[in-house]
């Protein structure tokens, strides 16, 4: 299977995401926020190489969200592996839904992961 243009996959992801919590009230975070906002689902895409892990879990139990929606390039500076992200989520009652890794044409591996609150 070919893989996809960067901005390409970036924006079909995107618009996976607005589809599936499409009924719902969403946070887009970017990584520049100052604290957190209420929402139902926040989608959060490259905002790990931007904030820590911790900050990012602690924005969505501040924001009430139920789900969160996050796009990760593993092994970027400053990037968490996905077995880090997947613990402190769960540890924080937020349980891996959905996982999809996919790679552009310039073989730069991007991995989706969905998460839902469950206490």
């Amino acid at each position: 299977m070919r893989g996809l243009q960067k901005m390409d996959i970036l924006e079909k992801i995107m618009e996976q995401q607005r589809r599936r919590y499409d009924n719902k009230t969403i946070w887009e975070m970017d990584g520049d926020e100052t604290e957190a906002k209420q929402a139902e689902v926040i989608i959060a895409n490259l905002v790990l190489e931007k904030v820590r892990l911790e900050k990012l879990v602690s924005w969505t139990l501040e924001s009430g969200a139920k789900e969160i929606s996050l796009v990760i390039r593993p092994g970027k500076k400053k990037q968490q592996n996905v077995n880090d992200i997947v613990r402190e989520f769960q540890g924080n009652g937020l349980d891996l839904e959905y996982m999809r890794e996919m790679s552009d044409k310039a073989r730069t591996f991007y991995v989706r992961m969905d998460f839902t609150k469950v206490w």
